[in-house]
């Protein structure tokens, strides 16, 4: 572990939430209670900016090589495409074609370095680059579903990004600040939040730990599966689950609905509906996806 990396990402983070609390209530960066929501008044939806700073820091101070460079500038796109849809609203496909776009930056900055590409060894070439665009992209929005109860995303995204710290290799000082980031914001969003990440800093996160994860699968040798899914085994076990069950019922059916369905039907929202208390339902989650992901890890050892 990185521990001036993770200190200065906490520090960053947890000095600049309040602030960020401050200018999502001034400028109008509300979260409005609804049917899919379970907080019962507006909440500011402005920390992922605190999120980003910390995670910037980390990465100046302890001076990024090229890939991760690459990785936290497609993460910075990521994060304003997320932050303009809360702040002003985007189109569904307009936001996509800015991950993309973000997803495809951090591809270029490794293959320009090609000891540092990931842990896609089972294909080559355009394939892989494809391969990767595609579970960038995939697990950043995979990690915003998942932002829907109080703690939970910032809960998730430290135990990952701490787990993963001292396997990435030359990434590890950016997993370590986004691990310190996500802990120094946690205190603002537990239970009966003071502000929300937004789809700007929930997508950050799941973008970051899903580039991060295949920095690890190719530094620790654990292929092409074990340290991405780790990295992201809750969020890719809720998008599978909600998936399966709206093609079953007939909700989805074809990319274009796929895309841009919106339901409650997320594992969270199940929890919440069969009775367990949201703080409860929280901690389930982070310690099922911590022990999976751990165990994944080992696993592949």
């Amino acid at each position: 572990m990185n521990w001036p990396a993770l200190s200065l990402g906490l520090a960053a983070s947890a000095c600049l939430t309040p602030v960020a609390i401050l200018a999502g209530r001034r400028w109008g960066g509300l979260d409005l209670p609804g049917p899919r929501k379970v907080h019962l008044c507006p909440v500011p939806r402005t920390g992922g900016g605190a999120i980003l700073v910390g995670v910037l820091a980390a990465s100046a101070a302890s001076g990024a090589p090229g890939p991760v460079a690459g990785l936290v500038a497609g993460g910075a796109l990521v994060f304003l495409a997320g932050a303009w849809e809360d702040w002003r609203g985007l189109s569904p496909w307009s936001r996509l074609t800015l991950q993309v776009v973000g997803a495809c930056w951090a591809v270029f900055a490794w293959s320009r370095s090609p000891e540092a590409w990931p842990a896609l060894t089972a294909v080559s070439g355009w394939l892989a680059a494809v391969a990767a665009v595609l579970w960038l992209v995939g697990m950043a929005n995979a990690f915003n579903f998942i932002d829907g109860l109080d703690g939970l995303a910032p809960a998730v995204g430290a135990a990952s990004a701490a787990l993963l710290a001292s396997r990435c290799g030359e990434a590890g000082a950016l997993s370590a600040g986004l691990c310190g980031a996500c802990l120094g914001f946690l205190p603002y969003n537990g239970y009966r939040a003071k502000v929300f990440l937004g789809d700007g800093g929930a997508t950050l996160i799941g973008f970051l730990l899903a580039g991060l994860g295949l920095h690890a699968g190719r530094a620790d040798g654990s292929g092409v599966w074990a340290a991405p899914l780790a990295a992201l085994a809750l969020p890719a076990a809720d998008l599978v689950a909600t998936t399966v069950s709206r093609v079953r019922r007939g909700e989805v059916r074809g990319v274009r609905s796929w895309v841009e369905f919106a339901g409650r039907d997320h594992l969270h929202h199940r929890l919440l509906d069969a009775g367990l208390p949201a703080p409860a339902a929280a901690a389930l989650l982070t310690a099922c996806h911590a022990c999976a992901a751990a165990g994944l890890l080992l696993l592949a050892r």
